[in-house]
């Protein structure tokens, strides 16, 4: 589980344009029932899958009201407490927002909680957000930093503490400083916390990457390992390889990765179960 496959690996896929030309992230839920979908203009997309985290098998649900706290600017990522009674939104004004749905796993009945968070370190736009599983550390990835945040109570944004110093972007935080000119639009940690697996490569890079980053301390990104000049593997010409790759979340224990692209508007899942590790996926467009 939680290894990288490479593009030969693909397993399903589903295109939701009938709902979003902008998709940014694509997340299962409810034992991977259920497949939500976040678009760049403030707006959820629930859809049923009548097998469990296979996409191919998707049916359109319900759209959430838009989340008008983002303004005009765009939601970048989200995600779900365990059992679907909240949501996390991060997005280009360097925010994240919590809602609370009434109906666990209905987006029709999000409503704004009244909280929000900005890592003091950066307001850059936060096109990636994951958790760590207890919901105690909130991460944020701007640019090309990885930031995180310690959370008062689980899975509430209401109080946090900064894992980073007040020096900024010096020690305590991982400085992806050899990727310049990319952004992180997905990641997502294994089950451990032992390693980070991000998408990079938006925005005018020619190259999109999907790495692993392993961690010594587990958790805590600023001992995330920078690797250098990653080495990769070209991957098929497939549809896949053409776009722009955003968001990235693993489901089923580890044994799914799970992708969008926001050229195409399609999700797409890849058997990450196997026991080799690729270094990543490239983007050959």
């Amino acid at each position: 589980p939680y290894s990288l496959p490479s593009a030969s690996n693909q397993v399903s896929s589903f295109s939701v344009n009938s709902q979003t030309s902008s998709p940014t992230e694509v997340v299962f839920g409810d034992s991977g029932t259920k497949m939500f979908v976040l678009s760049s203009d403030r707006y959820v997309y629930s859809y049923n899958l009548s097998t469990a985290y296979d996409a191919s098998t998707a049916s359109y649900v319900a759209t959430s009201s838009e989340l008008t706290q983002f303004t005009t600017n765009t939601s970048e990522s989200f995600r779900f407490k365990p059992d679907g009674t909240v949501m996390f939104v991060s997005g280009s004004n360097g925010y994240v927002y919590q809602y609370s749905l009434s109906t666990a796993w209905d987006v029709s009945t999000i409503a704004y909680a009244s909280k929000s968070v900005q890592h003091p370190n950066s307001s850059h736009s936060y096109k990636a957000l994951t958790f760590k599983p207890d919901g105690t550390r909130i991460y944020m990835a701007g640019l090309r930093y990885v930031l995180s945040m310690t959370l008062g109570s689980p899975w509430d944004i209401g109080s946090t503490t900064p894992d980073n110093t007040s020096n900024g972007f010096t020690d305590n935080v991982l400085n992806l400083g050899w990727v310049y000119g990319h952004t992180i639009t997905g990641m997502d940690f294994n089950s451990t916390g032992t390693s980070l697996t991000m998408v990079y490569g938006a925005g005018n890079a020619t190259d999109k990457y999907i790495i692993e980053h392993p961690i010594d301390d587990a958790w805590n990104v600023s001992n995330a390992t920078v690797l250098g000049a990653a080495p990769h593997v070209s991957a098929p010409s497939t549809t896949y390889q053409q776009n722009s790759i955003q968001g990235l979340a693993y489901a089923n224990d580890g044994n799914t990765l799970v992708t969008v692209l926001d050229t195409g508007d399609t999700v797409y899942t890849y058997d990450s179960g196997m026991s080799g590790i690729n270094n990543n996926i490239k983007d050959a467009s």
